[in-house]
């Protein structure tokens, strides 16, 4: 049997941790959640990701070090729409970019969407 293909995401919020291995694992994902930036390192070795969920208001979210674990994974990375020097940051860097709020209401969806696209080789 295949393995399932893996979700990383880098949050320290328990709330949208909870719903995003919730959502992920009904979708077909096996779903790491890594807390800090040691952690998330330290996972992606051990479990490459077809998609990285970054939340870009983690006290340890700095972009540019993860840069190199994120080359060839889809990355959705979303922050508070008060805050957009982050979403930028991100948006720059290649990554589809959401609101909080938009996260929350579009990550089934998006899930759908990369489930129907074959995986990277």
């Amino acid at each position: 049997m295949a393995a399932k293909p893996a979700i990383l995401a880098f949050e320290n919020d328990l709330m949208l941790g909870s719903f995003v291995r919730e959502v992920g694992s009904r979708a077909g994902f096996d779903v790491f959640l890594a807390l800090d930036s040691a952690e998330f390192l330290r996972l992606a070795a051990e479990h490459p990701a077809r998609l990285v969920v970054l939340n870009l208001n983690h006290p340890d979210m700095h972009l540019a070090e993860l840069a190199a674990v994120l080359a060839g994974a889809s990355v959705i990375a979303y922050g508070r729409h008060t805050e957009p020097e982050p979403l930028r940051s991100a948006r720059e860097a290649g990554y589809r970019v959401l609101a909080r709020s938009a996260f929350v209401e579009e990550f089934p969806g998006l899930l759908a969407e990369l489930n129907s696209r074959p995986a990277a080789s």
